[in-house]
């Protein structure tokens, strides 16, 4: 298969390398957004307990999942344009590279959405008067396990 160039620079990977990278991904990625629908369902719960809730979490949460969706389903384009074409017809897949780059382009502002909502989930200043711990835990552990 014919290498990738990108940034006129010829890179040691195949249009055709990114099955398997992107069905793992893909997985990774449903999985997260269950996890995040049931933090959402419960802080739900939660919140209406507590009058003083922090909507900036919410606005966290959502854009977790919006971004985690966006990524998920290039994901998937990428793997099946990657899927296409053979070895004498390369053609199928040169939309690979762009779909690349604008995937490397959403990565920065979903890592820029996860240092705000870490910001957000971990400084008791922007909460106000406090409700009781149990609110924001699985919130804040969430948010940290999405750093890994």
């Amino acid at each position: 298969m014919p290498a990738i160039t990108a940034c006129g620079r010829r890179l040691h990977l195949s249009t055709d390398d990114f099955f398997f990278p992107g069905i793992v991904s893909i997985l990774m990625r449903v999985i997260w957004l269950g996890l995040l629908s049931v933090v959402i369902y419960y802080y739900q719960e939660e919140k209406d307990a507590c009058h003083n809730a922090n909507h900036l979490l919410d606005i966290y949460l959502y854009g977790a999942m919006v971004l985690t969706s966006l990524v998920g389903i290039l994901d998937g384009v990428i793997t099946y344009i990657s899927t296409r074409g053979t070895i004498a017809n390369p053609h199928p897949r040169r939309h690979v590279t762009a779909l690349l780059v604008f995937r490397l382009v959403l990565s920065v502002p979903e890592v820029g959405w996860l240092v705000l909502g870490s910001v957000w989930a971990w400084r008791d200043d922007i909460h106000g008067p406090p409700c009781p711990a149990r609110d924001l835990t699985l919130v804040r552990v969430a948010v940290t396990s999405a750093w890994v």
